[in-house]
């Protein structure tokens, strides 16, 4: 049986117990609603900026406002308050007019000395009414009508983005993937590049060039912010890795292989292995620089007379078939062959010697080429992908930004679209088949464009009466100026010209009349009045002028 003291602790222990609970509660409500505000408030303004998807809306919402009440609560349950404290927070929660607080102060104050009768009795007193108290009574969780109103609208905010808000966060998916999209070109280039500063066949120089471009093309990338820029800087890379992939570099790694397959071939007819044998193996495998140091390798000493002279003939063998991609090799390798013949096998050892620093140099090209091609091809792809990641993102955008359906301005945007030239059905008779799609209790039939009968107002019940026609303008070729009659073709009936045949009979050329050399610049002109009109998309200019850019002559 528990003395009095003892008693009166316990039930302070168990209050302080409950009141923490109480708190942790409280605290992790508050904490909630502050961070469901905070989470949404963010949320709202990367919305608006097209910079968050759905997914990322909700759980930045949700997360920091789960985020903040936890830590709230666990703030809550761990808060540190005295003894005497709580007891003063008791006595005004449960009316006890100072009788917890009073008793605590005689506890502390009396610890191992006599008490005075009076004391006593107010600890008898605390006592007996401290026990009459059942805080579970009144439960801990306690949500004011003004939080839940709170709650309420926070979450109705929520709610409504995600509902009202579908389109927003694809353009911000869209522009997701194109950033995305430019971080993973600059990834693919930055692995080349690696690849080009761990390859030992080229030279310094070469090494150094093609670095040079594939940083300036990294960088460029990760610093875009736009599609644009990401296109800009893949074009001027594809540019300047084409020009150092030496188109003779090709061809002369393809005479270098043709030459060793020959040397190859020639071996298995006359079924001997020549000293040649690992020169031409290499050369047949593209590995010029391995058959570099073949040639280096190449001891004529050791060789008996009748493998001189044979050694001589595959040497002018290969200079033949060398004559056309590598004519300086060719000379090199004809007067080893002539020394060899003359039996002067210092002067032959010698122009093998610089016939191997020659094919050693036309391997480092040969290599300095393959892997600008492989640059060029990877920025080339690159400028597709980015160029579909931005033509989704405008799309979107287009969507986000275009007209509320049942507003003005889509009927206007619906307007305009049925003006678009289509074919319809009318009446027995009848000459309209201009724009749009009808229908009649009548045969099918074509005739002129629209504007040689009154404009049909498509009136509902309802609109608000007739609708003042406006004309679109539609130049008859770009860069034109259309006038107020445009004459569209025929309708195929038996003597009408129909636009784009003459009389030419199947199989015959047909030559072009003008040049188009002459009509280019027009063309490109136009095209470049269009692109600074703002006609153009911007993820499509450069597209476009690299395009005329390749028909120049």
């Amino acid at each position: 049986m528990l003395d009095a003291d003892s008693q009166l602790l316990f039930i302070l222990r168990r209050w302080e117990r409950w009141h923490r609970l109480r708190r942790l509660s409280a605290w992790t409500v508050k904490g909630t609603l502050l961070g469901l505000s905070i989470g949404l408030g963010l949320s709202l303004v990367l919305f608006f900026a097209r910079s968050i998807t759905q997914n990322e809306f909700i759980l930045m919402s949700l997360g920091i406002a789960a985020a903040v009440g936890a830590l709230a609560g666990i703030a809550g349950a761990l808060w540190r308050t005295s003894r005497l404290q709580a007891a003063r927070l008791f006595d005004y929660l449960f009316d006890l007019e100072d009788r917890a607080s009073t008793a605590v102060e005689i506890l502390e104050a009396t610890t191992g000395k006599p008490r005075l009768p009076i004391q006593a009795l107010q600890l008898e007193d605390a006592l007996n009414r401290c026990q009459t108290v059942k805080p579970n009574s009144d439960f801990f969780l306690n949500i004011s009508r003004t939080q839940l109103a709170a709650f309420a609208v926070l979450l109705a905010g929520i709610g409504a983005a995600l509902l009202f808000g579908k389109v927003t966060f694809e353009a911000a998916a869209a522009q997701r993937a194109v950033r995305s999209a430019i971080l993973q070109e600059a990834e693919q280039i930055e692995a080349l590049r690696q690849q080009v500063e761990s390859d030992e066949t080229l030279s310094p120089e070469q090494k150094e060039a093609l670095l040079e471009e594939l940083n300036r093309a990294v960088q460029g990338l990760r610093e875009a912010r736009t599609p644009e820029q990401a296109v800009s800087v893949l074009a001027s890379a594809e540019k300047n890795l084409e020009a150092l992939s030496n188109p003779q570099a090709q061809s002369q790694a393809e005479g270098l292989r043709n030459a060793g397959l020959r040397l190859l071939q020639a071996e298995e007819l006359e079924q001997n292995e020549s000293p040649l044998h690992a020169f031409a193996q290499n050369l047949s495998e593209g590995d010029a620089l391995a058959a570099a140091q073949d040639l280096r390798n190449l001891d004529l000493n050791a060789l008996t007379e009748a493998e001189q002279q044979d050694l001589a003939a595959q040497l002018e063998q290969t200079a033949s078939a060398l004559e056309d991609t590598h004519p300086g090799l060719a000379s090199e390798l004809r007067s080893a062959a002539q020394a060899l013949r003359q039996g002067d096998l210092q002067a032959a050892q010698e122009a093998l010697s610089q016939a191997a620093q020659t094919m050693t140099a036309s391997g480092q090209q040969i290599a300095q080429a393959r892997l600008a091609r492989q640059a060029a091809a990877q920025a080339a792809a690159g400028e597709a992908k980015l160029l579909q990641a931005a033509a989704n993102a405008a799309e979107a955008g287009a969507q986000n930004a275009g007209p509320v359906p049942g507003s003005e301005a889509a009927s206007a945007a619906q307007n305009q679209g049925s003006n678009a030239p289509g074919t319809g059905s009318g009446g027995q008779g009848s000459q309209g088949a201009g724009a749009g799609q009808g229908s009649s209790d009548g045969e099918e039939g074509q005739g002129p464009e629209a504007q040689a009968r009154p404009i049909g107002q498509n009136n509902q019940p309802g609109d608000g009466g007739l609708r003042t026609y406006e004309p679109v303008y539609a130049p008859q070729r770009l860069g034109g100026s259309g006038g107020d009659e445009v004459s569209l073709p025929g309708s195929g009936q038996p003597g009408d010209q129909v636009t784009g045949q003459q009389n030419i009979s199947p199989g015959e050329e047909n030559r072009s009349q003008v040049p188009y050399v002459e009509v280019l610049p027009a063309y490109a002109e136009a095209v470049r009045q269009a692109v600074e009109a703002g006609q153009v998309p911007p993820a499509l200019r450069n597209l476009v002028k690299k395009y005329f850019s390749s028909l120049e002559p």
